[in-house]
């Protein structure tokens, strides 16, 4: 079993192996556990986000180059994980949820792994992956499937590698964890701060730092490499370049006016319950574990932990927006955290018996808070329902999308699918499949109902308004429309988001500020439909 006191140098041993018939069986369970858990998400439609990805994911397949021909300011691993989701699971809203849930349901996997290899008994092994789920889909449609819970994987197969290469100083382990952490910085850049991390436990436990140093940086720059090298292929590694860092660097780093001296209060108030709690019981359980541990535990199991933790941390504040998905991250270390706190408690060498009871009702906490979260987020979704309907045929995941169902509300402003549907079905019977359509809004989502190809390379106009607008780009905008006009241009209202554009004004406000735009709705287009917030223009004859 490992411990704490392999920390200064001496070998660290492995857990004893179970039967393989035992282990599959262990396998197996979470496998069927964590399907069960995250199935009630298999009805989930679209948030904006996801339809964003999905939009430019089967852009790119259709032959348009990301970035070259589809403006984006997102690393390229989120989209070409939708674009597996359609290519496996056909072309629907929930091909992302099928693909997550298995992404998920890895991921839990490879807990599992962890847990066994931080020498965690077998019950409370078990514990980590089920909770992890628990915590993962207490999420909503809008939390879920998204980027930052995509990276989860590659992070714990980083840190499965690097314990693996820590306990036997195999150099192809080092490389496989800097690997699988450059894999996880194409899904967020911030994440890569885990490398210097992992680096620094080895460093603290004496166990050749540099070796580790330098095979994990290799390891670290190939997918990197590599996918620099794509973008130069496909001519698209400039405008890759220039969106972020002229762009992304002003979005995340600079000041809002008016909201600049708002902003880290903003960000406070978003930092919500189902990252607060999770982080704040995952420092207890690592403070715990560090204080209660035997002398010296420098690059112990739980040293480990709490980089990745840190790291996680680091990767949700540096995104300086407090988005609740921001930190999904967060939940995968809490879980083996809380797990390792619930091993610890019913060991029988506990200290003291006070430090035996803490380590009970912490562990008791951080087991019984997402629970009571995922059983929230079911209540108020009713999507256990939903696939029970679906599953007999009552219903299809699309009809769910049109109607009244909680499932298609969102708390951002001016989000309401069935409208945004309406309009892709209105769209789609007055127009041909071959004409093109431009949203002016961050209604990315009306482009795939709809089927129909976007006149401009920018598919939402975040980039045009507020603060962080790049003005030089309406040129841009305006030569798309004119070699490719539009047969419809929708217009959204009452959608404004003030730590997206730094501005109060919704789509339709900044279109007035649009003068060349506004002229040209205004000239060529004739005012054909409503749908809830947004405006349809048809092109004039």
């Amino acid at each position: 079993m490992i411990t704490d006191r392999a920390a200064a140098g001496t070998p660290i041993h492995l857990a004893p192996a179970s039967p393989r018939g035992a282990g599959l069986l262990r396998l197996g369970l979470v496998l069927l556990v964590v399907l069960l858990i995250g199935a009630p998400s298999l009805v989930y439609p679209f948030g904006r986000d996801q339809g964003e990805y999905a939009t430019i994911a089967e852009l790119a397949m259709g032959g348009r180059v990301i970035y070259r021909d589809v403006f984006n300011v997102k690393p390229p691993a989120t989209h070409l994980l939708h674009a597996l989701a359609l290519t496996l699971f056909s072309r629907s809203m929930q091909a992302i949820r099928w693909l997550d849930l298995l992404w998920q349901a890895a991921t839990a996997l490879v807990l599992l792994r962890i847990a066994a290899r931080i020498g965690l008994n077998r019950r409370a092994a078990l514990l980590a992956p089920v909770v992890y789920a628990i915590a993962h889909y207490a999420h909503d449609f809008w939390n879920t499937a998204q980027t930052d819970g995509f990276l989860n994987l590659p992070a714990a197969l980083a840190v499965l590698a690097f314990l693996r290469a820590h306990q036997r100083g195999e150099r192809w382990a080092y490389a496989a964890s800097g690997a699988a952490i450059g894999v996880a910085v194409l899904f967020k850049y911030p994440i890569g701060i885990l490398l210097p991390l992992l680096w620094l436990c080895a460093a603290l436990a004496r166990r050749r730092p540099w070796r580790a140093l330098v095979w994990m940086s290799l390891g670290c720059s190939l997918p990197l490499i590599g996918c620099a090298v794509w973008l130069y292929a496909e001519g698209a590694l400039l405008p890759f370049i220039d969106s972020q860092f002229h762009y992304l660097t002003r979005y995340v780093g600079r000041n809002p006016t008016p909201f600049g001296r708002l902003r880290l209060l903003a960000l406070i108030l978003r930092f919500q319950l189902r990252v607060t709690i999770p982080l704040g019981l995952a420092c207890l359980c690592g403070a715990f574990l560090l204080a209660s541990a035997p002398r010296p535990r420098r690059g112990s199991g739980t040293m480990i932990l709490v980089s990745w933790l840190l790291a996680a941390c680091i990767d949700y504040l540096a995104q300086g927006k407090g988005y609740l998905y921001h930190g999904l991250p967060i939940l995968a270390p809490a879980a083996l955290l809380a797990a390792q706190v619930t091993s610890r408690a019913s060991a029988r060498d506990a200290q003291t018996r006070w430090l035996h009871l803490l380590f009970v009702a912490l562990a008791t906490t951080s087991l019984a808070w997402p629970v009571t979260l995922y059983a929230r987020q079911l209540h108020e979704s009713r999507s256990v329902g939903a696939v029970v309907d679906v599953l007999a045929g009552d219903i299809s995941p699309q009809h769910i999308c049109r109607s009244e169902h909680p499932l298609c509300y969102s708390g951002d402003p001016g989000f309401a699918l069935p409208d945004q549907l309406a309009a892709a079905e209105f769209i789609a019977a007055h127009s041909e499949p071959s004409d093109p359509l431009f949203v002016w809004g961050f209604e990315p989502t009306i482009y795939f109902a709809a089927e129909r190809k976007p006149a401009s390379r920018f598919i939402f106009n975040l980039v045009f308004v507020g603060d962080w607008r790049w003005p030089e780009l309406r040129e841009q905008l305006l030569a798309d429309l004119a070699h490719r006009p539009p047969r419809y241009v929708v217009v959204a209202r009452d959608d404004a988001r003030p730590l997206n554009t730094g501005v109060l004004d919704d789509s339709a406000t900044a279109l007035q500020g649009f003068a060349e735009l506004r002229h040209l709705i205004e000239t060529d287009y004739r005012l054909d439909a409503i749908f809830g917030n947004l405006t349809l223009y048809r092109a004039v004859p």
